[in-house]
């Protein structure tokens, strides 16, 4: 099959004559083809490009049908623009997350990942999870596109739908991917990520948001008590009927609030949305009634906000559901005015008659205590007098005591140090004597010994020159004999 170009559009050559180029926007007239064709040929380029993506998407719709494929998001329910096209499960518990494309829309690149992989499909959805304002249908989509690629179960398929001139051809399976193991990682880690979020009315809300919906929680348990108070009245007057719807809707609001309280926002509202239009429809039903105009205006405000919140709740806008909620627990509190203005007047005097009984205690409380705390303080005083007292005499006659004790103390050494010195002294004269005597006698025994050395010294001496002397006679003898005799 050869395609030919024409006017920025294809066809196919078929062994007939080729259709004339047609301009554009223009509407051909006289030219064979299908309606399809015709709209085509009269199409801008830009409403080309949106048409093939419609063709891709009808097909994808036929292919997965054919397949029968159960859809969690058909193609054709998609309402965004971005994230997964279309998301199914299979027979055999696979989730199928259908690439659809028209004519020859080429293969990009999203999110960090080619179109048509696991990759791209989980970034998508955890993309898509993180905005606000995602319809409720979509939203539990993307959740399952999350949850089953983290557990691996994840198949993404690529169709295309071929077009001549606009007409659709059969769609084709043009390739397959399965999850892998960084796609399931990255769903591991959204999961975790979206976990403690409030995914169920529209994304993860902030603070100021989250404050509101439990302010709102709070109100709707008020406005319920209010109400079951109202329906327990009418009931004692005979209105069975009203009273009953009014007391169950009150325990309807009470659940309600409770459920949002505990961070069950979705369940909360849902319940919410539910009690507000029953309760409004009895209302409305009653006021026509009876003739009561009030009544009717109430019960169709009641209305408009039940169906504010569902509205909120399909759409995934978190911001309409408050609208709506905070809209009929102020009906709800209007309703209910009389009732809270007396519990507001019990609840004032209850307090009142509590101030007052807590100031009178108060007094005579600070009464007993000053009198306590006089008396200790002329206790305390009275015995301090009296250890002051104790403590002076003791200590005057611990004075007087020490006093005595060390005149004695004083006397005793003056007495030994007297002593002492005595015979000190008598000891130091018994020495000097020895040290005399022995220093004596020890000088007259070095003066014996040195004049003993002495005079063995000189008759050494002397007698040592006698023999010298003797010994130069011999030899002048000698020598005088050898020479003169």
């Amino acid at each position: 099959m050869v395609l030919t170009i024409f006017a920025g559009c294809s066809r196919v050559n078929a062994d007939e004559p080729p259709l004339a180029p047609v301009a554009a926007g223009q509407n051909p007239v006289n030219l064979p083809g299908t309606a399809a064709q015709q709209q085509w040929l009269a199409s801008s380029l830009s409403q080309r490009q949106d048409l093939a993506e419609i063709i891709g998407v009808k097909g994808a719709a036929s292919f997965a049908a054919e397949k029968g494929y159960v859809p969690v998001m058909s193609v054709t329910d998609k309402v965004t623009l971005h994230g997964p096209d279309g998301i199914y499960y299979a027979s055999d518990r696979t989730l199928i997350v259908i690439e659809a494309k028209g004519g020859t829309s080429p293969i990009n690149k999203s999110y960090g990942y080619p179109q048509g992989t696991a990759e791209n499909a989980v970034a998508g959805a955890k993309r898509m999870l993180e905005q606000e304002g995602i319809p409720i249908k979509e939203r539990i989509a993307y959740e399952t596109v999350i949850k089953e690629a983290a557990r691996g179960n994840l198949r993404i398929e690529t169709v295309r739908t071929p077009h001549v001139l606009g007409e659709p051809g059969l769609p084709k399976l043009e390739k397959v991917n399965f999850c892998t193991t960084e796609a399931a990682e990255i769903a591991k880690v959204a999961s975790k990520e979206l976990s403690a979020a409030e995914v169920a009315i529209g994304g993860a809300l902030n603070t100021g948001k989250n404050i509101l919906v439990k302010i709102g929680g709070g109100v709707g348990v008020a406005g319920g008590g209010f109400q079951i108070y109202g329906g327990v009245q009418e009931i004692r007057e005979g209105k069975v009927v009203e009273g009953s719807f009014d007391a169950a809707g009150g325990l309807g609001n009470i659940a309600t609030g409770s459920l949002i309280i505990s961070g069950k926002v979705a369940a909360g509202t849902t319940v919410g949305a539910a009690v507000a239009i029953v309760d409004g429809g009895k209302d409305v039903v009653v006021g026509i009634r009876d003739g009561d105009t009030k009544r009717t205006v109430v019960g169709t405000v009641k209305l408009a906000a039940g169906s504010t919140m569902s509205y909120g709740i399909y759409t995934g806008q978190p911001v309409v559901i408050v609208i709506g909620g905070v809209t009929y627990a102020g009906v709800i509190i209007y309703e209910q005015k009389d009732v809270i203005v007396h519990g507001a007047k019990v609840g004032f005097d209850a307090t009142w008659n509590a101030g007052v009984y807590a100031v009178h205690k108060t007094g005579e409380g600070l009464s007993v205590a000053k009198d306590a705390t006089w008396n200790a303080g002329v206790y305390a005083v009275h015995k301090t007098g009296e250890g002051l007292s104790v403590a002076k005499d003791a200590t005057w006659n611990a004075g007087v005591y020490a006093v005595h004790k060390t005149g004695e103390g004083l006397s005793v050494a003056k007495d030994a140090t007297c002593n002492a010195g005595v015979y000190a002294m008598h000891k130091t004269g018994e020495g000097l004597s020895v040290a005399k005597d022995a220093t004596w006698n020890a000088g007259v025994y070095a003066a014996q010994k040195t004049g003993a050395a002495l005079s063995t010294a000189k008759d050494a001496t002397w007698n040592g020159g006698a023999a010298a002397v003797n010994k130069l006679a011999r030899g002048r003898d000698a020598v005088w004999n050898r020479f003169f005799k």
